[in-house]
């Protein structure tokens, strides 16, 4: 019996250069006793809390597989409930970062979470248009809220004691409301035309605020109906509202009134992205899709009726005006209003708007904690990866806004496009559309931040790791003083794209490639710069001069198609270019003659690499292949389709015959050049994977991605046998399959259940008119009427 080769298996070590995830809501916390200072946030699988005072990381609570979707904390409690992709949710406490309970009840990715006032309920909305009612205490599902025909866009609990009711809309242009006891709904509102995307019960449930796809918010009134005075209608008119109730809204059978109030219009545009409130129900807070944030107080009933009087004050002095000036002329209008209650403008106040610092950057999620002083602490999260938070006061002016601080140093603006280890597997250098980043292996925190003015392409560290080469869009090539933290030099390298950048193994040469159809080889070199700026011969730098790295253009190899990477293989002996045309073409690296073609690809070779000795080089293509070829005589040993999408970074681990790719269906593989083998897949972004990078020690790989995580992944000592991952993998994609048969028999059963239930609708509706003899469109046009 044959051995069984072993591997040594990698695992995921940590993320970073993500600060939030702009798919995910943000929320102030509760932790040490503290409010206002803790601000939750996505961070792809993960829940990072942000120090706002210090701005870094206070603690991370870890995930699994699937993407954070949706934040709630529990009111004065340090707990956080984190809704995920797959429809699962997860209570956190926040002093030990332990999982206190696991609910699943969806299909689908969770859009909202609402804890009720005091904590024990919670309620949760998914794209599978249902409302899971939990109970917290028990950790067991309430009730199946199924009525709307749309993604679930908003939640809220009534939150008067006695009152057991649930607010929601969703993108069927509906608003319901929900007896939280017993699962029915007793009122539907259908006042917009098109998706509803966010409500409020405001002001001790007295008003209910929803938006829509317009700058107008539809403001109800809302009532207990043993409040509502119904004795003044006579019988017969109560009579033809019992024969002409709509099916949809028992406004009779009711135990809630709800009279529309008026609109308020925002200052955004657009749809309403986000609309919340705060723990007391006074601040209304809603933003579009923009950078401006609306605010609004809904004053309290003492309040509302201070502004009345004034106002009515106002209007008296005014018709005492108007008639001394011509008696006969009487405003109706304001006659009504002295007469009536107080209006919606009594009720609502307008605070002065936010507006996003970032230029460049829109907001994504909004949160609001109200302090004492009137104080309101405004939280913003903007789509370039970066947090801001914002004050005002609730009674001041425009001139109380204040700019408090931002998070935006702690990850790039832009996805991450180019990697590179630093010859002591210390730091790594990562670059995106407009900067470079120098990160701390061990403490994934960010060292500096270098503007590139350009947008960078590809990266690597220079000898020394004291300095990195930067090829950007234009064709200029960059290098860069990491100490300084500034350019030292820009060389205008290529005529377009600079796609390839790498050092030579004698630790001298750089090769470059670019999209103007050339290959160029550059020497390092040290000029002794003086005092005055001019450049001196490097052997004669005087004590007033000093040493600054350079590069000298040294030899052009011309090519008839774009040079996508350019590659030397380790013994300094073959030059391997792919090409725009599906080929990669093998040179000899002193004289530039043609050696070998490798062709065999569909499609453009995006990436590729050498074997440590030699012998080996693997291509990676936008056909989903890679090829591994022998350097001697350029035959392909295997091609393996490695990916669902194209493979867009590949490098061998040194000193072996194995090679780590990425893909941009998000999944980062190993796998043996030998026998051709996948070893395992390393759990990878919530998106593409746009490149990778393997350490000189072979013991960490990083990988970026569309999802903004640069993910980094260790060497263990644990052993890995193929026969028993596969045994594994076969499992999971056995409970993966089980899992969906069980989801599509759930939707055929409720499909049938709907159908049933419309069914026993259009029974009842041919009953009633038999009974009263009216037809539909007759009370139409007594509801017209």
């Amino acid at each position: 019996m044959g051995l069984t080769k072993q591997y040594l298996r990698y695992v995921h070590d940590g993320s970073f250069n993500i600060i939030a995830n702009p798919n995910c809501n943000v929320v102030f916390v509760t932790l040490k006793n503290q409010e206002g200072r803790f601000l939750a946030a996505g961070a792809s699988e993960d829940v990072v809390v942000w120090d706002l005072r210090l701005a870094e990381k206070a603690l991370v609570l870890p995930g699994e597989k699937h993407e954070v979707c949706q934040l709630s904390p529990i009111n004065d409690n340090n707990q956080l409930a984190v809704a995920y992709a797959d429809g699962s949710l997860k209570t956190f406490d926040l002093e030990s970062t332990d999982v206190i309970s696991v609910f699943t009840g969806h299909k689908s990715n969770i859009t909202v979470i609402q804890y009720d006032n005091v904590g024990h309920r919670l309620a949760t909305g998914s794209k599978d248009t249902d409302i899971v009612l939990w109970d917290v205490v028990a950790e067991c599902g309430l009730h199946r809220l199924s009525g709307h025909k749309g993604m679930i866009t908003g939640i809220q609990f009534m939150s008067q004691p006695g009152h057991h009711y649930l607010v929601s809309s969703a993108k069927d242009t509906f608003v319901k409301i929900w007896d939280a006891d017993t699962g029915d709904c007793f009122k539907t509102m259908a006042a917009h035309l098109t998706e509803v995307w966010g409500v409020c019960v405001m002001q001790q449930d007295g008003y209910l605020v929803s938006g829509s796809n317009d700058a107008e918010l539809k403001v109800w009134n809302v009532r207990d109906r043993s409040e509502t005075d119904l004795e003044d209608k006579d019988k017969l008119s109560e009579q033809l509202n019992q024969l002409l109730i709509s099916e949809d809204e028992p406004d009779l059978t009711s135990p809630l009134h709800c009279d529309k109030a008026g609109s308020i219009l925002r200052t955004g545009k657009g749809r309403v992205h986000t609309m919340l409130n705060d723990k007391q129900n006074q601040i209304l807070c809603c933003h579009g899709n923009n950078n401006v944030v609306d605010l609004f107080y809904f004053c309290t009933k003492e309040e509302s009726d201070t502004r009345w009087r004034k106002r009515l004050r106002k209007l008296k002095k005014k018709e005492a005006k108007k008639l001394s000036e011509d008696p006969m002329e009487v405003d109706e209008d304001s006659q009504a209003s002295i007469k009536g209650k107080p209006e919606l403008t009594d009720v609502v106040k307008r605070l002065p708007a936010i507006k996003a610092d970032s230029k460049t950057g829109k907001i994504k999620s909004i949160d609001i904690i109200q302090g004492g002083g009137g104080e309101l602490r405004v939280a913003l999260l903007l789509n370039n990866n970066s947090l801001e938070l914002h004050s005002l006061s609730v009674g001041g002016s425009t001139d109380s806004l204040r700019h408090l601080r931002s998070i935006q140093s702690q990850g790039h603006h832009s996805e991450v496009r180019a990697l590179a280890f630093s010859s002591d597997n210390l730091a790594i250098v990562s670059a995106c559309g407009s900067q470079i980043k120098i990160w701390n292996r061990p403490s994934l925190s960010c060292l500096r931040t270098i503007d590139t003015g350009c947008y960078a392409l590809c990266v690597c560290f220079v000898p020394g790791d004291r300095h990195v080469l930067v090829g950007g869009k234009d064709g200029r090539l960059l290098i860069v003083d990491i100490g300084a933290g500034q350019i030292l030099e820009e060389i205008p390298a290529h005529t377009e794209e600079l796609w390839s950048v790498a050092m030579l193994p004698d630790q001298i040469q750089v090769v470059t490639g670019g999209g103007d159809k050339s290959v160029k080889l550059w020497q390092l070199e040290l000029l002794s710069i003086n005092k005055k700026g001019d450049e001196e011969a490097s052997e004669s730098g005087g004590g007033g001069s000093h040493k600054v790295l350079s590069l000298l253009h040294t030899r052009t190899l011309k090519l008839e198609e774009t040079v996508l990477c350019a590659r030397v293989s380790p013994d300094s002996k073959l030059l391997a270019v792919s090409l725009l045309d599906t080929t990669v073409k093998i040179f000899f690296l002193d004289t530039f003659k043609f050696f070998i073609s490798l062709y065999g690809h569909k499609l453009p070779v995006l990436c590729l690499d050498m074997s440590y000795d030699s012998t080996l080089i693997a291509t990676g293509s936008t056909d989903r292949c890679v090829k591994i070829w022998g350097l001697d005589y350029g035959d392909c040993h295997k091609s393996l389709l490695a990916h669902e999408d194209s493979v867009t970074g590949l490098a061998f681990v040194p000193k072996t015959h194995h090679f780590f790719t990425a893909s941009k269906d998000g999944r980062v593989k190993q796998w043996d050049g030998d026998n051709f083998e996948r070893i395992v897949t390393l759990h990878g972004h919530n998106g593409e994977a746009h490149c990778l990078a393997v350490s000189p020690s072979g013991q960490h790989i990083v990988s970026s991605g569309s999802d903004r995580t640069i993910r980094l992944y260790s060497r263990t000592e644990e052993v890995l046998v193929l026969e028993d991952e596969r045994e594994t993998e076969r499992g999971e994609r056995e409970r993966a399959e089980r899992e969906i048969k069980r989801n599509r028999e759930r939707e055929r059963g409720e499909e049938e259940r709907e159908r049933e239930e419309e069914e026993e609708r259009e029974g009842e509706r041919k009953r009633r008119k038999g009974k009263s003899g009216v037809s539909e469109g007759e009370r139409r046009e007594l509801n017209t009427s």
